[in-house]
């Protein structure tokens, strides 16, 4: 095999919590600021990691094999069909928290949706509506009850269910309250069908998730308060800054947001062991070998980073396919 030149990439992201010189230059001094999200109090946090490390056993020990047989028996756009279909019986919810909230262009957009999605898309297997480009206006009772002034006391981790809060597991119950197929025995069970369905391309990046950060489940914490802010905005998180931008921050967060395309690419990859000299442990290593004769390209994580990182893979996926 002809070996080229050894390519040694680390990515360290350094997210520092000081002010940049471009928001002291501003008039109010957070001019350029994106305000994070405020944590949600964790008052049951022991209870709480024990729920996940519950949950990330069952993800393991249950849900990654049996996703493996099924996505073998059902193929990716079948899956993408059936996911649709569970988006379209959503209908319901949706609608209900759109006029709730005085969303009135998003009722009419999602009514529209389905209408289009039902009639030309098979009952929603195909998503005919985002061909057509028609808006989306995903919202729950979780959201609505947040605008009402409800906020978030509580963090819950919920064994198979995952993060939620007191307001939005509530909001949950609203939510199946408003599903016509809630009331009517066996369809009862096809919003949990579905929702495997969805788990089956999650799974593995849940894990990558769990074995690559030092402390995932204060992570998955975080990104909850990020997914369901308190209160919530009508408007979507699209930070604009002005002023003179602070180019270290904006590589930081292009760093971070530089993930790998194909959702699949990391279990295409085999991972394997080596015992170093001199050493009582051994260091795991994740190769991708290349039908024909290819340069030998090595990536290191860098300090405090894993193998698993979404960057480094989105590393071995860049240089994989090119």
């Amino acid at each position: 095999m002809k070996i080229s030149i050894l390519i040694f990439s680390t990515i360290c992201l350094l997210l520092s919590s000081g002010r940049s010189k471009a928001e002291t230059n501003s008039p109010a001094g957070l001019t350029n600021a994106i305000i994070l999200p405020e944590l949600i109090p964790d008052p049951l946090e022991k209870l709480n990691r024990r729920f996940w490390i519950v949950n990330e056993a069952a993800m393991k020990a249950v849900m990654k094999p049996s996703e493996k047989v099924y996505r073998l028996l059902v193929p990716a756009p079948f899956r993408i069909g059936i996911s649709n279909v569970g988006q379209n019986l959503q209908y319901p919810r949706r609608l209900v928290n759109n006029i709730l909230q005085e969303r009135w262009a998003g009722a009419g957009h999602e009514s529209a949706r389905f209408l289009c999605n039902s009639v030309l898309g098979m009952g929603g297997f195909l998503n005919v509506a985002g061909d057509l480009h028609i808006p989306v206006s995903d919202r729950d009772f979780g959201e609505t009850f947040g605008t009402w002034g409800w906020k978030h006391n509580l963090f819950l981790m919920i064994p198979v269910a995952g993060p939620n809060s007191d307001r939005d597991g509530v909001g949950a119950f609203a939510d199946s309250a408003v599903n016509p197929l809630s009331y009517y025995s066996p369809y009862s069970y096809i919003p949990a069908c579905i929702r495997y369905n969805d788990l089956a391309d999650e799974i593995n990046r849940y894990i990558r998730l769990s074995d690559s950060e030092m402390d995932p489940y204060s992570l998955v914490r975080y990104g909850f308060a990020l997914d369901r802010p308190q209160p919530p905005s009508k408007k979507e998180f699209k930070p604009e800054p002005t002023g003179d931008m602070d180019f270290p921050s904006l590589e930081s967060l292009q760093a971070a947001r530089f993930d790998f395309r194909d959702p699949h690419f990391p279990e295409r990859g085999r991972t394997k062991r080596v015992k170093l000299p001199g050493q009582s442990t051994e260091l795991h290593y994740t190769m991708w070998l290349q039908k024909k004769t290819a340069p030998i390209i090595y990536i290191l994580p860098g300090i405090g980073s894993h193998l698993l990182n979404g960057g480094s893979i989105a590393l071995a996926e860049l240089f994989y396919e090119r």
